[in-house]
């Protein structure tokens, strides 16, 4: 099966992770990281077309380095000005200063994200930070490590922001869990994407019994389209050409006689969706950096990305798609009452303006939930 590959944002962390000690050939980056050397040399393409990375040639070999486009401390390497990495700099180190003084605990990146998002959002003068939601919440673009130091900027605060700081590092100090804390911010800010996608990586490696298989998956397939319909605002005809055909491997994998082989490969199942989640997660990554990028940047820095998830996707559903027999999932499909989600492209400019209608009437915080109700998911 496909458990030997490695996810797209891993694979381009680990290539670049390497690249920052210096300049070196396909081969070296092979042998220093043991990626696939293959994949490597794809990427390697990719990464210099797009501008993220420099081709040199030293007599026969050709070695790559990063670019100084790519900003090494920045989610995808995205560019930040130096007033605004100053900002954050500055920010973490308030973070860190405040936290050693509510807490014994070690201070964990999703800790510092969390904090740092709801400070961002409360004052108005980090309002050009670039921030958005991605696949564990809200964050910060610039990436927190435990093992940088960072130092304050004296006077690049009002006091607001320092006030900020103490009170929702306290807040979030009481939490235990990285879990408790991101379910927290999902629920404070009516996140119902993420909360389906909970629900259905729950339900997904939840034991089955006889009893409930059938019910189950009536309602992992309800809570897709679900999915798919909060994803609404930044998806297009192939993304929810994708969840289709998960949506079809569930109803799929129901079939009596696919029992065992559904027990054989549950794992690859769920894995399935764990890279779908990545993609849309990205996808909404993405919307919400418009506000601070342009189209051409972002374009830029993860188009790449995209569309090696969106083939990495459709790879891995056509492994299990082969272990189907020929029976069509549309029969399932049918008896539960279900429609494939739309993909047709005017239907969905149609079904856009319509939601965009409700998000307006409503007001951001209850859109979701109306969508959900008008399409008779709740």
């Amino acid at each position: 099966m496909f458990m030997g590959k490695t996810p797209t944002t891993t694979f381009i962390g680990k290539l670049i992770e390497c690249l920052i000690k210096g300049p070196k050939t396909a081969n070296k980056i092979t042998n220093e990281t043991g990626l696939d050397r293959n994949a490597v040399v794809r990427y390697l393409k990719l990464l210099t077309k797009h501008g993220l990375l420099k081709e040199i040639k030293t007599g026969k070999q050709k070695e790559f380095i990063i670019s100084t486009k790519f900003n090494k401390t920045t989610y995808f390497g995205l560019p930040l000005s130096q007033k605004i990495d100053q900002q954050i700099i500055s920010l973490y180190s308030l973070i860190k200063r405040e936290w050693n003084k509510e807490s014994e605990k070690p201070l964990l990146r999703t800790f510092v994200q969390k904090i740092a998002w709801k400070t961002i959002k409360s004052c108005e003068e980090l309002k050009k930070i670039p921030i958005g939601w991605y696949l564990y919440g809200g964050i910060c673009v610039k990436r927190y490590d435990s093992n940088q130091t960072y130092e304050y900027k004296q006077n690049i605060f009002s006091n607001k922001v320092e006030v900020t700081v103490q009170k929702v590092t306290k807040e979030m100090s009481r939490f235990e869990r990285t879990k408790e804390i991101r379910k927290k911010q999902y629920e404070e800010e009516n996140k119902q994407l993420y909360l389906v996608k909970n629900k259905i990586s729950a339900l997904l490696v939840e034991k089955n019994s006889n009893e409930n298989v059938k019910g189950k998956n009536e309602t992992i397939t309800k809570l897709l389209r679900e999915f798919g319909y909060l994803n609404y605002e930044h998806v297009n005809k192939k993304d929810y050409e994708l969840l289709n055909g998960y949506e079809d491997l569930i109803l799929d994998f129901e079939k009596p006689e696919m029992k065992k082989i559904k027990e054989e490969n549950i794992t690859d199942l769920i894995l399935l969706f764990e890279t779908l989640w990545k993609h849309f997660a990205l996808l909404q990554f993405k919307k919400d950096l418009s506000e601070f990028y342009s189209e051409e940047i972002l374009e830029q820095y993860l188009s790449h990305i995209l569309e090696k998830q969106r083939q990495d996707i459709i790879e891995m559903g056509k492994e299990l798609q082969s272990l189907v027999p020929s029976e069509k999932a549309s029969e399932i499909r049918e008896k539960l009452g279900l429609k494939k989600i739309v993909i047709d492209e005017k239907e969905i400019e149609k079904q856009n303006k319509e939601f965009e209608k409700i998000k307006t009437n409503k007001g951001t915080k209850t859109y979701d939930k109306e969508i959900v109700k008008r399409l008779g998911l709740d």
